[in-house]
């Protein structure tokens, strides 16, 4: 008998499987439809006969032409062209003329069809048609000035550029007849190259660039924005977004206006550092604690008071917030003794305890001793009820 019921329940589940399977292929069919149809829609523009999914000899390049081909294929709507113009001057921070800057004019708003009418793929080819057949622009001479022609009734924003000045980006809501005078300021571009311990060129990174009472920190890429510095002299780090232990060295560079620099290569390596854990008496993560990193002096335990200079005096400190779990990090140290303090909110020292720095990572644990105060005691009144 049992075998008999176990075939059954097998039979039963093919059953219910199939028809599971009925139901929803009709669904996958239509989302493949509806690629398929994008597909095949870019490629009749582009006047490419292949079957949709097939893969093409070389896909980047090919991507790129069929991309070009359906801007050139598809229509758009009527650019927006007129009487008016924008005028303005570009000055630097010398409040002198600057000349060669290239101030563009487009139009705010896309005057197309309803944006559920269309495929996405020819509503944004639709887009970058009108909006290079709207754009508008015009040149400073040496006076600095500019004067945009031929533009219409609409919003405009504007843009400027030039090699060597970094200018405020775009100005929105600007409507023909408007004097909009722009502030340039001179840049230095960086040709900067981070390298991995390997040697392999590194996919991102943070870059640090730092002056006495400035610093930059921006996400570098290979083919990311360009790392622009104002003229002077800057100190430049780099360091591993995901691994806290991967640091370059500092380099110092002089950034002056009007003269390139050569690559500039940051590798990372791997730098000491100290990773601990806080508990409390009880075993649990103490709520609000701050830890400290000082410098080891004259052999002898940090005081009180000198953790709230510890900036000044070549140390660091962290806040420990709910989602760290009682776990701190301070990393990229140089080779040394330090000191490693907590301190709760009310402004004590909890636990200190000293911690040699090598190579690698130094492990610390800390914990703090102390048990919370009791709570102020109440009088109870047996008397409640007698009013």
């Amino acid at each position: 008998m049992a075998p008999v019921r176990s075939l059954v329940l097998v039979l039963a589940a093919a059953v219910v499987g199939y028809s599971v399977g009925l139901l929803h292929a009709p669904r996958c069919e239509a989302r493949s439809g509806r690629r398929d149809h994008v597909a095949a829609e870019a490629q009749r523009a582009a006047g490419v006969h292949r079957p949709p999914g097939a893969a093409a000899e070389h896909p980047q390049v090919r991507e790129e032409e069929i991309a070009r081909s359906l801007v050139e294929a598809v229509g758009c709507p009527e650019t927006t062209s007129g009487a008016g113009r924008i005028t303005g001057v570009v000055l630097d921070e010398e409040k002198l003329p600057v000349a060669g800057v290239t101030v563009a004019a487009l139009p705010q708003d896309f005057p197309g069809a309803d944006p559920y009418s269309a495929s996405p793929v020819a509503r944004y080819a639709s887009w970058r048609k009108w909006e290079s057949a709207s754009r508008r622009e015009a040149t400073t001479g040496v006076d600095g000035r500019y004067e945009i022609h031929g533009l219409g009734s609409v919003l405009y924003r504007l843009r400027a550029e030039r090699h060597g000045y970094r200018f405020s980006g775009w100005r929105w809501n600007v409507y023909p007849g408007a004097v909009v005078n722009l502030a340039a300021s001179r840049v230095v571009e960086l040709d900067v190259v981070i390298l991995l311990p390997g040697g392999e060129v590194a996919p991102f990174a943070w870059l640090d660039r730092t002056q006495p009472a400035l610093r930059i920190s921006r996400i570098w890429s290979p083919r990311g924005e360009r790392c622009e510095v104002a003229p002077g002299t800057w100190t430049l780090k780099a360091s591993h977004p995901l691994r806290e232990t991967l640091a370059s060295d500092p380099v110092e560079v002089v950034a002056t206006w009007g003269e390139p620099l050569g690559p500039i290569v940051l590798r990372l390596e791997e730098k000491p550092g100290i990773r601990g854990t806080l508990l409390s008496w009880s075993g649990d993560v103490p709520h609000g604690a701050r830890i400290y990193l000082l410098p080891e002096r004259d052999g002898v335990p940090p005081e009180p008071g000198a953790l709230w200079t510890a900036d000044e005096n070549g140390g660091r400190k962290v806040d420990l917030g709910d989602a760290a779990r009682g776990t701190f990090g301070f990393f990229d140290l140089s080779p040394g003794v330090y000191w490693v303090a907590a301190a709760v909110p009310d402004g004590e020292m909890e636990a200190c305890t000293r911690v040699p720095v090598g190579a690698g990572i130094s492990e610390v644990r800390l914990e703090i001793s102390g048990r919370p105060r009791p709570p102020p005691s109440l009088e109870i009144l047996d008397d409640v009820g007698d009013g």
